[in-house]
């Protein structure tokens, strides 16, 4: 197709938190500078991240080892050039549908094998017996 622009999206997960999960680590530092590093050759942009402390952490020694990439807090307003934050706005979760109990006498069936009428793994019918024992010579 002409026209079309490949667009990459790289994840990763905060560096090593202390016990207490309010920063880094000395090894989670290092993970992130080192990711950074890594990072170089790729053109990327902008990097998003979490409010929490930690992810803030991360971001920002992995955006000391690029060079022109935009940090923004998820929610931030990237129309004014980042300057405006906005938080989302969380629509009320809907209530978790009832479930349906089991006809009485008849267990329990979960999982995409029971939704297609198999046996699941836990049931007898579906064990195959074990092959008899060799005479030993």
């Amino acid at each position: 197709m002409a026209g079309t622009a490949a667009r990459y999206l790289h994840l990763t997960r905060y560096g090593e938190a202390s016990p207490d999960e309010s920063r880094l680590t000395d090894a989670g530092n290092c993970q992130a500078a080192v990711l950074g590093q890594r990072l170089r050759g790729v053109p990327l942009p902008a990097i998003d991240h979490g409010p929490l402390a930690r992810a803030e952490q991360t971001v920002r020694l992995i955006a000391e080892q690029l060079d022109n990439v935009h940090r923004y807090l998820v929610g931030q307003d990237r129309t004014l050039g980042g300057h405006a934050a906005r938080l989302p706005v969380r629509a009320p979760r809907p209530p978790c549908p009832a479930r349906s109990a089991p006809a009485a006498g008849a267990p329990a069936r979960r999982g995409p094998r029971a939704a297609a009428g198999r046996p699941t793994p836990r049931s007898a019918s579906s064990r195959t017996p074990a092959p008899p024992a060799r005479p030993s010579p």
